[in-house]
């Protein structure tokens, strides 16, 4: 009698141990279920949510973060810099992430980008002119500053700003003709890397008029 009762006992045991183990299965799968619904609707260009680094996520080019050059460097090489101050949760400084990119597919190393996130520069420095963060507004986000080889600011423009602002400033420092009326520049389904700069626009207007690359000194690296 004995032995039978602790035998019930036994097979009544696992019986709560298995449904216990199933219970918890269920809601952890629940939980996932949840987690990944919701997932797009918290990550996305038109909201203030940080997603990680916008220039690797909306404009699908790692290349420009961190920057690979000075403004030493820059003028040194007698290249114009353009400077992009941003935060990665600004649904306008996403936007424009691809702008930078869509320029960076056209001058390639003629021009010196400089994306700088604002989160990462110190309240309590002070910097001079031959220092990208020196140009900061200190409050506003996106934020472009054109800089020419002689250390002269060009542009200075915060808020949204389309491709053609920056590019009539870049190629009026480059004595650039100005751009053609065939010139079109689509906005993408999505963002492709420079080195797809075909998405961006067809061969005949790819790559800068009048410049020749050759004589261009190979950009330096950071250490």
């Amino acid at each position: 009698m004995t032995f039978l009762l602790r035998q019930r006992a036994w097979h009544l045991l696992k019986r709560v141990c298995w449904a216990t183990v199933s219970v918890t299965g269920l809601c952890v799968l629940l939980l996932c279920l949840g987690i990944f619904s919701t997932a797009p609707a918290t990550a996305g260009m038109n909201d203030d949510h940080f997603d990680g680094n916008i220039f690797v996520l909306y404009a699908s080019n790692g290349s420009l973060v961190p920057p690979r050059n000075s403004l030493v460097e820059a003028q040194q090489q007698e290249r114009p810099s353009v400077l992009m101050f941003y935060t990665d949760d600004s649904p306008e400084c996403k936007d424009n992430s691809l702008v930078v990119s869509q320029l960076q597919a056209f001058y390639r190393q003629n021009v010196n980008f400089m994306p700088i996130s604002v989160d990462t520069l110190p309240s309590d420095k002070t910097y001079t002119s031959d220092q990208a963060p020196y140009y900061y507004n200190g409050s506003l986000v996106p934020q472009f500053v054109v800089i020419n080889p002689a250390g002269d600011v060009a542009l200075d423009r915060i808020g949204q700003t389309p491709y053609e602002v920056i590019d009539d400033s870049l190629r009026d420092i480059k004595n650039l003709p100005p751009r053609p009326e065939s010139f079109a520049i689509a906005r993408p389904a999505f963002s492709p890397s420079p080195s797809a700069d075909t998405t961006f626009w067809t061969a005949p207007v790819r790559g800068v008029e009048g410049i020749d690359t050759s004589d261009l000194p190979a950009p330096a690296t950071r250490n």
